[in-house]
């Protein structure tokens, strides 16, 4: 009973996900999901994402009622109406859209690790399909024969290409259909090499030998070309998490200071009047520049994260694992370092 139920829980979730894609749409997210590795596009989730949404809504919108009510009391009953039923939509809007986009930021990330996996293999996986067509075995059995475990995700995606051939498919076919599944241009250029030098009749081993050499090769010219960079990654990373903290630091001692020096300087009567410049304001409050230094140290880190990534790997998607990172050191030296000043200017005060 529990089990019919839940399948039509899916089934209705899937309907309302279906119902809210349009249908132009539907044809490239299915090539965005297959590359992303599913095989059927997630319209259950999409089903699931809109009532989450309206959900959240609700919630928003019961948490700030009295303000709300406040708000569209100044109209008449059938504006007031209106005017809450569309601070409702607008939310639900922003809330899925929200909710869509970190979806998709995870399809990315997905895409992206399945593609390092695959290029970090793929020479491997040619050497060895070269030594074994060189042994006297035919292209796909020497394909078959190269898959190791270790290679994780290609070894699955061979076993996929070996199982379409047997079954009849062309081979050719069948490692177009690989390649289009990742997001990545040297798998592409790789196979399209494979099957060009499989249609003319070549040696395909020492073809399959120089595509690997020729993978490896720009492997070594990335690495070469982020270590001649080290020396910008060494400086944005010093001046992110150790220099800016500690002058943000020191600013915040130094304004706790000055506005201690400010409020113990007693002027006479009289002098006050005659003075062009008063300096018994308060001037900035220490809370507003506490959320002033914080917010501008997490966005220095996660610009900084992001253009390390940049330079080490040649993407932005790998600054995912930079960014939290960055945050925590610099905001940790931040307040360390607040604190430590504070005990140091009270110690010399």
């Amino acid at each position: 009973m529990k089990q019919k139920k839940l399948s039509s829980g899916k089934d209705h979730l899937e309907k309302i996900g279906r119902a809210l894609i349009p249908r132009p749409w539907k044809e490239d997210l299915k090539s965005y999901s297959r590359t992303a590795g599913y095989d059927e596009v997630p319209y259950g989730l999409f089903g699931f994402v809109f009532y989450l949404s309206l959900m959240l809504s609700i919630a928003l919108l019961r948490y700030q009622q009295e303000k709300v009510l406040a708000y569209v009391q100044g109209y008449g009953t059938f504006l007031s109406i209106i005017v809450y039923t569309s601070i409702f939509v607008a939310l639900a809007l922003i809330t899925m859209a929200l909710l869509m986009l970190l979806h998709k930021m995870y399809m990315d990330f997905t895409i992206y690790q399945r593609k390092k996996n695959v290029e970090e293999f793929l020479p491997d996986l040619l050497q060895q399909t070269s030594a074994n067509i060189r042994a006297g075995m035919t292209i796909d059995r020497a394909l078959w024969f190269a898959t190791r475990p270790k290679f994780g995700i290609l070894a699955k995606e061979i076993e996929t290409v070996a199982k379409k051939t047997m079954s009849g498919v062309d081979f050719n076919q069948a490692l177009r259909e690989f390649a289009e599944r990742y997001d990545s241009v040297t798998l592409k250029r790789s196979m399209n090499l494979l099957i060009n030098g499989i249609n003319a009749g070549g040696e395909t081993g020492n073809l399959i030998n120089k595509i690997s050499l020729n993978i490896q090769d720009n492997k070594l010219m990335r690495k070469e070309l982020a270590a001649n960079l080290q020396t910008y990654v060494i400086f944005i990373s010093f001046a992110t998490i150790i220099a800016a903290p500690l002058l943000f630091a020191m600013s915040y001692n130094l304004l706790q200071v000055v506005q201690k020096i400010m409020g113990s300087i007693t002027i006479p009567k009289g002098v006050g009047m005659a003075m062009a410049i008063d300096i018994s304001g308060q001037g900035i409050k220490l809370s507003d520049f506490q959320v002033f230094a914080v917010a501008s140290l997490v966005i220095t880190s996660t610009f900084s994260a992001l253009i390390i990534s940049m330079i080490q790997k040649g993407t932005l998607k790998d600054s995912i694992r930079y960014i939290p990172v960055f945050i925590i050191a610099t905001l940790l030296i931040y307040f360390v370092a607040a604190r430590m000043f504070y005990i140091f200017v009270g110690v010399v005060g």
